[in-house]
């Protein structure tokens, strides 16, 4: 606001937002914030956003601000018309935070086109294929990887399931990770040679 123009004292609008007057006449004040709200299609009603912007929200935040001393009451004008000013600015500036919001929301969870879930899901399903023919060459990574597709997926479950110590079942899954880790290194170098 211009510091130019005169503005009356905060306690002048606390006494005026603790008047009978202001308690009487705060019906219309929701009214109109309800009005404000709509026009920005950001009201309750037919066409109610999800997330959109309570009344009584706008009404309590622009009596804090008020209460505050964030919000300037001008010298001589009606404290209904600096009480509107106020919340036809905080109904802006909601607004504008909760449209913010939506959007924020929306970008963080992108939706993959179908297409690409497909080859998501073709390249899964190659990498498995992968890890069964990497660890079907040993037996015991071939037993280990047996156990844990049919739900094993506790060392101990794994032993009492093949019958092992589990001592011996960390020996194996040690072994099953360096297949693993040797065999897409291999893959990598014949990647980068045919790419």
């Amino acid at each position: 606001m211009n510091k130019d123009i005169p503005t009356l004292p905060l306690e002048e609008v606390v006494a005026a937002i603790h008047s009978r007057a202001f308690k009487a006449d705060l019906v219309r004040y929701v009214a109109h914030a309800a009005f404000l709200l709509k026009e920005k299609g950001m009201g309750e009603g037919e066409y109610h956003l999800p997330g959109a912007i309570e009344v009584c929200e706008v009404v309590n935040d622009t009596v804090a601000d008020c209460l505050a001393g964030v919000r300037k009451w001008k010298e001589g004008d009606a404290f209904s018309k600096f009480f509107r000013g106020a919340l036809r600015s905080e109904v802006f500036h909601g607004c504008r935070r909760a449209r913010r919001r939506r959007e924020d929301r929306l970008d963080d969870t992108p939706e993959p086109p179908v297409s690409s879930r497909c080859i998501d899901l073709w390249e899964e399903r190659r990498e498995l294929a992968e890890v069964r023919e990497v660890l079907s060459g040993d037996p015991r990574t071939k037993a280990l990887l047996d156990a844990i597709e049919d739900g094993a997926d506790k060392r101990a479950e794994v032993a009492e399931k093949l019958g092992w110590k589990p001592e011996y079942v960390s020996q194996v899954r040690t072994l099953a990770r360096h297949r693993l880790a040797v065999a897409r290194a291999i893959r990598d170098q014949r990647d980068k040679k045919a790419g």
